[in-house]
């Protein structure tokens, strides 16, 4: 091989499946190949743990002879018209795996439809060789959803549903595989669905909106002033209040936050009960620290904050450490300040 233009994250699955038929039998793989693995010094011992998966999950090819399976397991299973069924499952599995990888590109972040982008092919059913009658036949899917067969119809549903809904989900560039398949099986197992009771829905508009009223107050109150403001991030509020709600109620005692500029003086107020005075007072010029004690000052998107809240009886202790100016330390800060409690 001249050169490693083969070698990127994409195929990594591929190649790795490709060794491991190697290592079962050289002769089964193209001289190139043969010749290549061949030279490597891998330890076949550490390999084949790796392939072979954890205990409770072992893995199996996704690539190199995947098709022959599918067809071998559509052969056994209780299905009519084996033929139909067989070339359909193919090609159902093929737009699975297109709308893993760019099922994000057709998500609906446009409600008002001002946007009028075409749908892009790569998602389109018809450009698998896939016709309107085959909608209504069952194909095998091996637990692809929790299901082992369904109507097509229904599975594009929950692929729309699930890739191309209402917010973006893209995780086909991870290298780790167990990372990955653990992501695909949470994204997949809801098959897109979030169910939020009327409550739930008034309490994230209502943080969305005192969000959106004090960046509005800071930008018509101290025009110029750098804030850094978290405009087009709003979700991540909703997000950490979330998590730290679900922290709460498994009995965590303390979160330990560090993150960099953007939308820091919206989570210091809105998630960590920094009051809103002390960061008026901060834009005025005044420190948000008592005269008698010796502090120099900083900027205000770079300053900590710590508070005690109340979730359902439950008191859980919040930090947020000073943002370092070196924003490539910020986890080191967080780690540290962790491992010396």
């Amino acid at each position: 091989m001249s050169d490693n233009s083969d070698f990127f994250s994409q195929n990594a699955i591929f190649i790795e499946e490709l060794y491991n038929k190697y290592l079962k039998e050289p002769d089964s793989v193209d001289d190139i190949w043969k010749k290549y693995f061949a030279d490597l010094k891998e330890n076949v011992d550490d390999f084949n743990n790796y392939f072979s998966g954890p205990s409770w999950k072992k893995r199996g090819n996704k690539i190199v002879g995947y098709q022959d399976k599918v067809k071998k397991d559509v052969k056994n299973s209780k299905t009519e018209s084996n033929n139909q069924f067989n070339d359909l499952t193919v090609k159902a599995i093929q737009l699975i795996d297109a709308f893993r990888i760019y099922g994000h590109i057709a998500v609906k972040l446009d409600p008002l439809n001002l946007n009028n982008s075409a749908f892009p092919k790569e998602l389109d059913y018809k450009n698998y060789g896939i016709k309107d009658e085959d909608l209504e036949q069952k194909i095998y899917l091996n637990e692809i959803f929790g299901q082992n067969e369904m109507q097509f119809k229904e599975l594009y549903q929950h692929l729309l549903n699930t890739y191309s809904g209402r917010f973006a989900i893209e995780f086909s560039h991870i290298d780790n595989l167990q990372e990955r398949e653990w992501l695909r099986t949470k994204i997949e197992s809801d098959a897109g669905v979030i169910n939020l009771s009327k409550d739930k829905k008034f309490k994230i508009l209502d943080s969305i909106a005192k969000v959106e009223m004090f960046q509005e107050y800071l930008h018509t109150k101290f025009p110029g002033a750098k804030r850094f403001s978290i405009e087009g991030g709003e979700g991540t509020i909703t997000a950490l209040e979330e998590i730290i709600q679900t922290s709460a109620q498994d009995n965590f005692k303390e979160i330990v936050f560090g993150m960099a500029h953007r939308g820091r003086l919206s989570i210091l107020t809105k998630v960590i009960n920094k009051p809103y005075y002390a960061v008026f007072s901060e834009f005025k010029g005044g420190i948000f620290v008592p005269d008698d004690i010796n502090l120099p000052g900083d900027v205000k998107y770079h300053l900590a904050f710590s508070s005690d809240i109340e979730i359902d009886g439950r008191s859980i202790h919040l930090t947020l450490t000073p943002n370092p100016s070196h924003l490539e330390t910020v986890n080191s800060v967080v780690l540290g300040r962790v491992r010396a409690k």
